[in-house]
């Protein structure tokens, strides 16, 4: 059974539905040590279906030339949990895991070793 890592950009007020507040203070490479390590044991990832949505568009094209982390989010398997999407045909390796459900999520959680999130689902 693997384990779920959530990954997170919040401001100091709390704020994470837009991750553009970080834009200004670039990426550091610590933040790439900090991601590299959730990613690197993960060997799904779950998503929210309007990351999926921000995330598809954005990572299906880029290559390790562009990003190196590229090869990871465009070769993963890819979960998305959305009541509305019927298919995540715009993503290779891409998912429709349904809507929320726990014990979805538990059954994932059990034949994988990692499952990255970059966002929380809901509860």
């Amino acid at each position: 059974m693997g384990r779920i890592a959530v990954h997170e950009f919040v401001s100091l007020d709390g704020s994470f539905e837009d991750p553009s507040f970080t834009a200004a203070y670039g990426f550091t490479d610590g933040m790439a040590q900090a991601l590299g390590a959730l990613t690197g044991g993960s060997d799904a990832i779950l998503l929210g279906r309007r990351t999926y949505e921000m995330f598809a568009p954005a990572w299906s094209t880029r290559t390790a030339a562009d990003d190196p982390r590229a090869p990871f989010f465009n070769d993963t398997p890819k979960h998305v949990v959305s009541a509305t999407r019927t298919a995540a045909d715009e993503w290779q390796n891409s998912s429709v895991l349904g809507p929320y459900d726990a014990d979805a999520v538990r059954a994932l959680k059990a034949r994988s070793t990692g499952i990255y999130v970059s966002e929380p689902l809901p509860t």
